[in-house]
């Protein structure tokens, strides 16, 4: 059995993981979408707004070919 000492200490470790995991995953991702200045540190909402915008262009764009 897991003292509480351990069990919070897996519980972090756990959450460090998967914070390091949603950071790589926004950081693929402003990788991805076209941004100016390209070399700007944006947040993680002014990527997500980003993506969104990027999206809703490209889903113009198909719509209209």
């Amino acid at each position: 059995m897991y003292s509480i000492d351990k069990f919070s200490s897996r519980l972090i470790s756990r959450e460090k993981i998967r914070q390091l995991q949603v950071n790589d995953a926004f950081f693929k991702l402003r990788l991805i979408i076209p941004a100016y200045p390209a070399n700007r540190k944006m947040s993680k909402h002014e990527i997500l707004k980003s993506a969104i915008r990027y999206i809703k262009i490209m889903e113009y764009i198909l719509s209209k070919s």
